[in-house]
């Protein structure tokens, strides 16, 4: 769970995409990843929709920053 970058979830992920680009109903591969600067590579292994992130990743990573933002502000408060 959550080992995306493991060899053996790669290897499944490439060979579902490689299955799409023959497939007789036209059909078209997709993935959630998680880096913005992942979109390229997606687009040139074959993939025709990107969802960037979950809404769970995006809230974290929120919150994460704005912590960081009020950690800093509250420091600087203090001096």
């Amino acid at each position: 769970m959550g080992k995306w970058d493991h060899p053996t979830v790669l290897e499944a992920t490439m060979r579902t995409i490689e299955a799409t680009k023959n497939h007789p109903d036209g059909c078209c591969a997709g993935i959630v990843f998680g880096a913005p600067e992942e979109t390229d590579k997606w687009l040139d292994v074959g993939c025709r929709f990107l969802c960037y992130g979950t809404d769970s990743d995006l809230l974290l990573s929120a919150a994460s920053k704005a912590k960081a933002a009020f950690m800093d502000a509250s420091k600087r408060s203090t001096k």
